[in-house]
C-alpha cells in the first residue's frame, strides 16, 4: 500500500526528492506525516536497542576488565 502511496504521491521512497509541499492535498500531506511518523518511531525503536546493546557490551567489558586484573594481582 505504502509503494503505490508513495507511487500516487510522485515521492521517491528514499525521499531523494522532496516533494513540494504546496502543491500536495491535504489527504497527501495526512499521508506523509503519517509516513514520517512511522519512519521516526522506527528509528527510536533502533535507537533504543542500539542504546541497549551498548550498555551490555560497556558491563561485560567493565566484568572482564576487573576479572583480567583480579587474575593478575593474584599472580
Amino acid at each position: 500500500m505504502k509503494s503505490s502511496l508513495w507511487a500516487w504521491l510522485g515521492i521517491l521512497s528514499g525521499m531523494s526528492q522532496r516533494p513540494g509541499l504546496n502543491q500536495l492535498f491535504n489527504e497527501q500531506l495526512r499521508a506523509l506525516t503519517a509516513d514520517l511518523f512511522d519512519r521516526m518511531e522506527n528509528k527510536d525503536r533502533a535507537l533504543i536497542y542500539r542504546d541497549a546493546v551498548i550498555e551490555k557490551l560497556t558491563h561485560e567489558v567493565a566484568t572482564l576488565r576487573r576479572v583480567a586484573k583480579a587474575a593478575d594481582a593474584e599472580e
